[in-house]
C-alpha cells in the first residue's frame, strides 16, 4: 500500500519538480562531499526549476564556502527575503554583518603630511661597550657537589649502620677445634 501511495505522489508531481528535486538530491551528495562547486550548480538548478526558499541557503553556503563573499552575501540576503520567519534567521544575520565587514572597502590611505625640513643632528660618537663581567654559578648550585655530598653522606651512612650491627654481636674467641674427623663446635 505504501508503494501504491508513493506512486501516486510521484504521479502528482511535474515533471519539473521531478527535476528539481533529482538536481537537489545530487546537489545534497555533492555538498556532503565538500564538493562546493559542482553542489552549488546543482542546487541552482533546483532551484531555477522549483524556486523553493531554502535552495538560497544552500546556495549561499556553496559560495561562502568558494570565497564568493558577494554572492553569497546576496543568497543570504534574498533567502531571508524569501522566507522571512526561518529558524536559521540569527546565524544567517550574524553571517552577513562578518560579510559586509569582509566586503567592505579600505579605508583611505591619509595624505602624506608635509613636515618642515629639518637638519639633522651630528651623529652620536659610540661610547666603549660595557665590559662583560661573568657571573659564576655559586658552587652549591653545581650538580657535581650535590653528587659528592651524597656519596659522603651515604658512605657514612653505611658505615654507621655497619658498626652499630657488628658492635651488637658477640663474638666469641672461641671459633671451633679442629679434629681428624673435622671442625666442631
Amino acid at each position: 500500500m505504501l508503494l501504491l501511495a508513493l506512486a501516486g505522489v510521484a504521479r502528482a508531481q511535474s515533471p519539473a519538480e521531478l527535476e528539481a528535486r533529482e538536481h537537489f538530491t545530487a546537489a545534497q551528495k555533492l555538498f556532503e562531499r565538500a564538493h562546493w562547486a559542482e553542489a552549488l550548480a546543482e542546487y541552482q538548478a533546483s532551484y531555477a526549476l522549483s524556486k523553493y526558499p531554502a535552495i538560497l541557503y544552500k546556495i549561499a553556503l556553496c559560495q561562502d564556502q568558494m570565497a564568493q563573499y558577494a554572492a553569497a552575501l546576496d543568497a543570504y540576503q534574498k533567502y531571508l527575503e524569501a522566507d522571512p520567519k526561518t529558524d536559521r534567521r540569527q546565524g544567517i544575520e550574524d553571517r552577513i554583518a562578518k560579510l559586509k565587514v569582509l566586503l567592505a572597502p579600505p579605508p583611505p590611505a591619509p595624505a602624506p603630511v608635509e613636515t618642515p625640513a629639518v637638519t639633522p643632528a651630528p651623529a652620536p660618537v659610540a661610547a666603549a661597550p660595557a665590559p662583560v663581567v661573568e657571573k659564576r654559578t655559586p658552587a652549591y648550585k653545581k650538580w657535581w657537589v650535590w653528587t659528592i655530598v651524597g656519596v659522603g653522606v651515604a658512605g657514612v651512612a653505611l658505615g654507621v649502620g655497619l658498626g652499630v650491627g657488628l658492635s651488637q654481636r658477640s663474638f666469641s674467641p672461641n671459633l671451633g677445634t679442629f679434629t681428624n674427623s673435622g671442625l666442631h663446635f
